[in-house]
């Protein structure tokens, strides 16, 4: 194989390894912790509603409720 495409090939593999990572983290984070999942409602909300269409789809229901019933009376 040419050295340029194995190169190509070990560039590609890291890349998706990192997104895999990257991806992990995140959703570790949202999981794990309350605060972190208000500041990502607040500054992308997109990414918030696709992680609690993520946990519904396997299974785990209530996150968003909580978080609702929480933020509510935090507001007032």
């Amino acid at each position: 194989m040419d050295p340029s495409t194995k190169k190509l090939i070990r560039g590609i593999l890291l890349a998706e390894l990192v997104g895999v990572v990257g991806f992990y983290t995140i959703y570790f984070r949202l999981h794990a912790n309350q605060d972190f999942r208000h500041t990502v409602h607040k500054k992308f909300p997109a990414i918030l509603e696709a992680y609690y269409k993520w946990n519904e789809q396997c299974g785990i229901h209530g996150v968003r409720e909580k978080d609702q019933i929480k933020w509510s009376n935090s507001e007032n």
